[in-house]
C-alpha cells in the first residue's frame, strides 16, 4: 500500500522507494486506483480477480492437455478446494501467479497449433510475470526454454523451428522489457532495481527466515527425510515430491521409448515451472505461497491419473480381471477426489458452508466472517469496504484521524518496524527509500542510508508498534545483527521523541521541542 501511494504521487520504484517484487505489482492496482478511486476495495478486487483468473487459466490448460472430459471434471473442484487461498484470496498473491499461468497455456496452445504467434503471446506474458514478480518470469523461462531444448535434443521437431519459435518467444519478452527498461534507465532507477533485487534474491532469507518459528526441510537431507517419514509433520507437504518423481519417470519412459511428443514437451515445461516453484514454496509452508505452488502440480497430478486410466484400458480388453481392476481404479478416483472437494470446501469456503446451511434449515448468522466477535466498517475514506473488530477498527481509525489532524499534507512520517499500511490510509510519505524499516536489514549500507535520512528528515511524529509478538520477534530478532539494527532505532526514539499519545496497538511519539527547527 505505501508502494501504491508513493506511485499515485509520481515516485518512481526503485529510486525512489524499494518494493520487494516488480513495479508492474504496483502499477497496476495504482491504475485502477486512478480510475475507480483510491481506496482498499479497488485492492481488494484486484487481487481476488487475479485468484480467479488463476483457477481459470488451470481449467484452460487441463482442458488443452486432457484427453478425457472424466479427469477434467475430477481435476476442477479438487484444484478449487485445495489451492485457492481461502483467507488471502483478497489481498495477496493474484495476477503475477495468473501471468505464469498464461504462460503455460499460451505454450501449450503453440504446441497444439504450432502457430508461432502463440510463443509470441508466451514471450510477452513472461515479460509481464518478470517485471510483476522476478521469480515467476524465471520460473515461465525455464519451464519453456527446458521444453524447446529437449525438443531439440530429442528431435520431437524441426530444429530450424524451434530456433524459430525460441528467437520469438524471446522476442515477446522482448517487447515488454525493453520500454520498460528505457524507463528505468533515464529516470537513473535501473542500478537501484538491481540492487533491490539481489538484495532479495540473495539476502532476504538471511535476514529474515521464517524457519526460525515454523519446522520445515530446510536442505535436501531434511526433505528426503520427511518424505519417507510418514509422522514426519511436513510429511503431507512433501507427498508432492512423489508426484514430480512420477512426472520424471514418465518423461524418462517416454525418451527411451522414443515417443516424446509435443505434448510431452509442454508437461515438461509445467514439470519445470512447477517445480522450482513447489520449493521456493517452502519459505512459506503454511501460507497461500505454498498453496498457489501446487496448481501446476494439480493439472499434472489429474495427468498422470488419467495416462494411467488410459494405459489401463488399452491393457484390459482380453482379461476379465484387468477390466475389474480398472472400474475399481475409476469409482476410488471420482470417489476420493469428490469426497476430499467436498470436505474442504465444508471447512474452508464460506459460501458453500453457507449454502449447505441453508438447504438443512440451518442458522446462518454464525458463519460470517467475525459473527463472535463485535466489528464494524471502517470511516476511514481511503479503507473504504473495510469490516473489522471493534478494537482494531478503533485502534486504526485513532492513528489515521491523529496523523491528518496534526500532520501536513506531504508531511514525512515514521512508521516503525511495519506498520507502512498507515502511509496509504493517512495518505503521508515515509522516511527515504524504505517504507517498511525492516526492509533496510537485507543490506548493511540500506541501513546507513535509512539511519541517515531519518536523523536528517527529523519526522514530527513516530508511530510505534506497541507489543510485539513472539513469532515475530521470533523470526526477526534471531540474528544479532537485526538485534543491533533494530536497537539503533529505537535508541533514536527513546532520546530524540515522547509520547504524546498511545492507543490499544500503538504509542504515537513527537519529536522532543528543542530538537524541532523547522
Amino acid at each position: 500500500m505505501p508502494g501504491i501511494n508513493a506511485i499515485l504521487h509520481g515516485l518512481v520504484p526503485y529510486r525512489d522507494f524499494f518494493y520487494l517484487r516488480g513495479p508492474f505489482e504496483l502499477y497496476m492496482p495504482a491504475f485502477l486506483m486512478s480510475v475507480w478511486g483510491k481506496h482498499l476495495a479497488v485492492l481488494y478486487f484486484y487481487f481476488y480477480a487475479g485468484n480467479v483468473l488463476c483457477l481459470v487459466m488451470c481449467v484452460l490448460i487441463a482442458k488443452e492437455l486432457f484427453r478425457t472430459r472424466l479427469i477434467l471434471y475430477l481435476m476442477v473442484p479438487v484444484l478449487v478446494a485445495r489451492t485457492f487461498p481461502r483467507v488471502m484470496f483478497t489481498i495477496w498473491g493474484g495476477m503475477r501467479y495468473a501471468f505464469g499461468l498464461i504462460v503455460l497455456w499460451c505454450f501449450i496452445k503453440f504446441l497444439r497449433r504450432q502457430r508461432l504467434v502463440w510463443m509470441l503471446a508466451a514471450g510477452v506474458f513472461s515479460g509481464f510475470g518478470f517485471w510483476t514478480s522476478v521469480e515467476i518470469g524465471v520460473y515461465a523461462i525455464c519451464g519453456a526454454v527446458v521444453a524447446l531444448a529437449a525438443a531439440f535434443i530429442f528431435k520431437v521437431q524441426q530444429k530450424r523451428d524451434l530456433i524459430k519459435a525460441l528467437a520469438v518467444y524471446l522476442a515477446g519478452i522482448f517487447l515488454v522489457s525493453f520500454p520498460f527498461l528505457l524507463y528505468l534507465i533515464s529516470h537513473q532507477a535501473f542500478a537501484p532495481y538491481l540492487e533491490c533485487v539481489h538484495a532479495v534474491v540473495f539476502n532476504m532469507q538471511k535476514v529474515i527466515n521464517p524457519h526460525f518459528a515454523s519446522v520445515y526441510p530446510g536442505n535436501f537431507l531434511e526433505a528426503v527425510s520427511a518424505m519417507v517419514n510418514p509422522i514426519s509433520k511436513n510429511f503431507r507437504q512433501m507427498t508432492v515430491s512423489y508426484l514430480y518423481l512420477a512426472v520424471l519417470g514418465y518423461v524418462i519412459y517416454r525418451i527411451r521409448a522414443r515417443r516424446l511428443n509435443t505434448m510431452d514437451l509442454f508437461v515438461i515445461a509445467a514439470g519445470i515451472y512447477g517445480f522450482i516453484m513447489y520449493n521456493t514454496g517452502f519459505r512459506g509452508i503454511w501460507t497461500a505461497h505454498f498453496e498457489l505452488s501446487l496448481q501446476p502440480e494439480k493439472i499434472l497430478y489429474f495427468f498422470i491419473l488419467e495416462t494411467a486410466l488410459l494405459y489401463g484400458l488399452a491393457k484390459s480388453k482380453a482379461s476379465l480381471f484387468k477390466v475389474c481392476l480398472v472400474d475399481l481404479f475409476i469409482v476410488v478416483l471420482c470417489a476420493s477426489s469428490v469426497i476430499y472437494a467436498v470436505g474442504r470446501y465444508n471447512h474452508r469456503f464460506f459460501v458453500f458452508k453457507y449454502i449447505s446451511h441453508v438447504i438443512q434449515g440451518r442458522e446462518t448468522r454464525s458463519l460470517r466472517p467475525l459473527a463472535k466477535e463485535p466489528s464494524r466498517p471502517l470511516t476511514i475514506e481511503r479503507a473504504r469496504g473495510i469490516v473489522a473488530p471493534m478494537e482494531q477498527a478503533d485502534d486504526i481509525e485513532a492513528v489515521v484521524h491523529f496523523i491528518q489532524k496534526n500532520t501536513r499534507p506531504g508531511e514525512t512520517i515514521f512508521t516503525y518496524p511495519e506498520l507502512g499500511t498507515y502511509h496509504f490510509l493517512a495518505d503521508r510519505p515515509f522516511v527515504g527509500r524504505f517504507p517498511i524499516a525492516t526492509f533496510t536489514w537485507f543490506d548493511e549500507g540500506w541501513h546507513q542510508e535509512w539511519m541517515a535520512d531519518l536523523k536528517k528528515s527529523k519526522p514530527r511524529y513516530v508511530i510505534l508498534t506497541k507489543e510485539f509478538k513472539e513469532a515475530w520477534k521470533t523470526v526477526y530478532l534471531a540474528l544479532e545483527q537485526n538485534r543491533r539494527k533494530f536497537k539503533d532505532v529505537m535508541d533514536i526514539i527513546h532520546h530524540d521523541y515522547e509520547i504524546k499519545g498511545e492507543t490499544p496497538r500503538t504509542y504515537i511519539y513527537k519529536l522532543k521541542e528543542n530538537l524541532y527547527d523547522r
